[in-house]
């Protein structure tokens, strides 16, 4: 990720009092490769050695995600909630090893299978205002992250012109942030009346964003425009 977004994290580090950081994207159908870093602080490579090779499989926040709310959309998770898992007994185990302590984390699905997750471990269990400051905080940053993942996605599928694209592919950059907003609940399966919600809008202006979608990735509705998006490879 972008030094810009490295400093977030630090800062949001420093204010939550959280010992180390970390954003990953998984892939809830794979069984190798399913665990991509995308960022990290405070975190050693032994330590990311040690859960990519196989305490993923154990870890509580990745397998929430096939909690019925994750179909919602983002949410959060804390280590109070997941704590009395069994499968999860040597993932809490390894996390103590290694003096993580409490954990907090947002996800977020970009599509049913594929989920961006960004967590901070080694926060006191004080609980408080700031903490949950901490957990706005951290799903705000996972939120930003998602767009910054989503416009790279789109660069990479509609390249600039002068590389071989026609100024109409060049034109689906230009993306404004609430088309981004648009597209990023689109892919988590929300209806246009659950989007009209979300960003306060009304369902109106929805259809009046999806309408210059459509225009703009040479589509003429929403399952086709779902069906280009999902077909950028993610991780």
């Amino acid at each position: 990720m972008a030094t810009e977004f490295e400093q977030s994290a630090q800062e949001l580090m420093f204010r939550a009092g959280a010992e180390s950081f970390c954003l990953v994207m998984f892939h809830a159908d794979r069984q190798q490769g399913a665990v991509n870093f995308l960022s990290y602080a405070g975190m050693s490579s032994k330590v990311r050695r040690d859960y990519t090779s196989s305490l993923w499989q154990h870890d509580p926040f990745l397998l929430s995600v096939k909690d019925p709310e994750a179909k919602a959309g983002p949410f959060v998770r804390e280590r109070r909630e997941l704590e009395d898992k069994a499968v999860a007994r040597p993932y809490w185990h390894f996390i103590d090893q290694i003096g993580y302590g409490d954990i907090i984390a947002s996800i977020h699905p970009f599509t049913p299978e594929i989920h961006l997750i960004g967590a901070m471990m080694g926060l006191r269990r004080d609980g408080g205002a700031r903490r949950d400051g901490a957990l706005l905080a951290l799903d705000s940053l996972v939120a930003q992250s998602g767009r910054t993942i989503l416009n790279e996605s789109l660069m990479r599928l509609f390249p600039a012109v002068g590389q071989g694209s026609s100024d109409q592919s060049a034109a689906l950059l230009n993306l404004t942030r609430r088309e981004e907003e648009v597209v990023l609940a689109l892919r988590e399966g929300k209806s246009n009346k659950q989007i009209a919600d979300q960003l306060a809008l009304s369902e109106f202006t929805v259809q009046n964003h999806f309408k210059r979608l459509f225009r703009k990735f040479d589509v003429r509705n929403r399952t086709e425009l779902l069906s280009k998006i999902q077909s950028m490879a993610l991780i």
